[in-house]
């Protein structure tokens, strides 16, 4: 029988959601909310002894090296997610982003002490894979193969792990057919039977789950002017929201794995 997997990942960046809509937050804000959400994570995935893939910016690293050894102590994963979130690669371009890669790929391995394969982009935008290529890496887990106003319009994308210029790309979970996202804010806005819905759909044509979630999620985030949708359903509610669902997986004897660990399957 072939193992269901959920690669349970999080991108751990500095919270600059609120400058997006407009609001003003200062760097050490920004920084300090996300830290302290990365704890809530790694208590979390401690208490149910499992792994993750933690995607880190260099900007958060660099500030925070000692939270960046627990982490590889324990076991986690680290991948890159830009030097800073709001770095996008259609504002830097080709060159610019790769030395952007780079820059955060050596804070993160000189703290972290092993070698790193994976990314993802700052708001899920497409990087060609020549760039990742030339930064020595081995996976991608930016695409989101669905639509997403004002966002993205993925839906015909695949939803399979895919090899291309010698990338893996990973993508984040839909479900088949009708493309219905469940991870962050879907997730914490239609709740836990629609996660656990979303979830038994999509394994009924593929063996793994991926889905992410934001430190600052797992902070209570209602003092900022952004819309309710986003904050609604965050702090402790995310954090119950979430246990419930690990132990619902581990009751269906899901295999929670790192996407690392989970794609040697494809290079054996």
């Amino acid at each position: 029988m072939i193992s269901k997997n959920i690669l349970l990942t999080f991108d751990i960046e500095e919270f600059d959601l609120p400058l997006e809509y407009g609001d003003y937050i200062k760097n050490e804000d920004m920084l300090s909310i996300s830290f302290s959400g990365c704890l809530k994570i790694l208590d979390i995935l401690k208490h149910y002894k499992i792994n993750s893939t933690l995607f880190i910016t260099g900007f958060f690293g660099e500030r925070y090296p000692k939270l960046i050894k627990r982490i590889s102590k324990c076991g986690h994963e680290i991948a890159l997610h830009g030097y800073k979130h709001s770095q996008k690669y259609s504002q830097l371009g080709k060159e610019d982003f790769l030395k952007n890669i780079k820059k955060n790929k050596k804070i993160l391995e000189e703290n972290y002490n092993k070698r790193i394969l994976g990314f993802r982009s700052p708001r899920m935008e497409k990087v060609p894979f020549d760039i990742l290529k030339k930064a020595d890496l081995k996976y991608d887990s930016s695409l989101h193969p669905t639509y997403v106003p004002s966002r993205y319009n993925n839906f015909t994308f695949s939803r399979n792990i895919e090899f291309e210029k010698g990338i893996f790309e990973v993508p984040i979970s839909v479900t088949p057919i009708i493309r219905l996202p469940f991870t962050w804010i879907w997730f914490r806005n239609l709740g836990l039977k629609y996660a656990k819905f979303c979830t038994k759909f999509s394994l009924l044509d593929q063996n793994f789950i991926n889905i992410y979630f934001h430190p600052w999620e797992f902070e209570s985030i209602e003092e900022f002017d952004i819309p309710a949708y986003i904050k609604n359903n965050t702090g402790k509610p995310m954090i119950e929201l979430l246990k419930s669902y690990i132990e619902w997986c581990l009751e269906k004897d899901f295999r929670f794995n790192t996407i690392k660990e989970f794609l040697n399957q494809y290079t054996r």
